[in-house]
């Protein structure tokens, strides 16, 4: 557990820092140690050594059902001996495409990276779910590119995404949601259809099964692991929400982000029987709570630290809460994490 609490007093040191110096350089630079903490990293993730044995060439028909970037990037591996390079390039990928995304949406800040250290189901949730995570990255910053309107290029960097993780075909919601849902609807209608989101679970099985997505998921029955982290990332949907309704705001980057992981938050509802491997397909929702919070620090006048100080801690309990549950783990998945270079 060491590692991971050096690393949150690393955040918090290059956060303050950059809350003194009024400078972007501290994130930066944080966004640097992150990628040697995640690029250096030994039996860290659920799947760390299915992934070793695929690179070294121990499990042929595992690398056969890789995506064909993930293939490329393994062979690359081989091609230099170096197993650790493919989690060296997976962890340059995401932090990249993360940032270039919050970049392209203006929301590149103490906010939204106090979310992407530490709220559930970003940065360490790429430990684990490695090609999944990656695409969701890849998936942000082609939704960024429409956001700009640079159509072209984003569905080409959809088409990447989706060769780094198939799953990315659910990410087409969210762009239909870039242009459709770019404003604030009655609360009438956010319940109504939250509400309905707990019958539409046999939907999304039939459409798993003829997309032939997550089936073998749905078929295999369920469990109460997705559950732990279901209230926590309803409530901080919710507090968005008040949040946006004190102080009124009417931006339409707000709208779209907060439209866009409620209906993340729709998805996880009606999959939430079937547990954490089943529901983590909605983490390609996630991103966009980060610039929803950004955008609310930005425009309110008299709340900032109020949002930031509710941003910060709910963010710093979940980071806790990971730990927490790894540590109660068998398999001790996060906190079994060595430096590669000194096993």
């Amino acid at each position: 557990m060491v590692y991971y609490l050096s690393f949150f007093v690393l955040v918090n040191i290059q956060f303050i820092i950059a809350n003194i110096t009024k400078k972007k350089w501290p994130l930066f630079f944080l966004l640097f140690i992150a990628f040697l903490f995640s690029a250096l990293r030994y039996d860290a993730g659920y799947d760390y050594f299915s992934y070793m044995k695929i690179i070294t060439n121990e499990n042929s028909f595992g690398f056969l059902r890789l995506e064909l970037l993930n293939q490329y990037i393994i062979l690359l591996a081989r091609y230099f001996k170096s197993p650790q390079l493919y989690f060296s390039v997976t962890s340059f990928l995401y932090l990249l495409f993360m940032v270039l995304g919050l970049r392209n949406y203006k929301s590149f800040s103490i906010t939204s990276l106090t979310i992407l250290f530490l709220f559930i189901g970003f940065y360490l949730t790429s430990f684990d779910i490695i090609r999944q995570m990656v695409a969701c990255a890849i998936v942000f910053y082609a939704s960024s590119l429409i956001f700009k309107k640079k159509y072209i290029y984003s569905i080409i960097f959809f088409i990447v995404a989706y060769f780094f993780h198939k799953s990315a075909l659910v990410s087409l919601l969210i762009f239909i949601l870039l242009k459709t849902a770019k404003k604030e609807f009655h609360v009438a209608l956010y319940l109504s259809i939250f509400a309905l989101a707990f019958f539409s679970t046999k939907i999304l099985i039939l459409l798993s099964e003829y997309f032939k997505l997550y089936a073998g998921y749905f078929a295999s029955g369920g469990n109460d692991t997705g559950g732990k982290i279901y209230f926590l990332i309803l409530f901080f949907l919710i507090a968005a929400y008040l949040f946006a309704k004190i102080i009124k705001t009417k931006n339409t980057t707000f709208w779209m982000s907060f439209n866009i992981f409620f209906t993340g938050i729709l998805l996880y509802t009606a999959l939430l029987p079937f547990g954490y491997f089943a529901t983590r397909i909605t983490y390609y929702f996630f991103p966009w709570i980060a610039i929803a919070f950004t955008k609310l620090y930005e425009d309110s006048s008299k709340n900032k630290k109020t949002i930031y100080s509710f941003v910060y801690l709910i963010s710093t309990f979940s980071y806790l809460v990971m730990l927490y549950v790894s540590s109660s783990n068998p398999r001790n998945p996060l906190l079994n994490y060595q430096f590669f270079f000194l096993n």
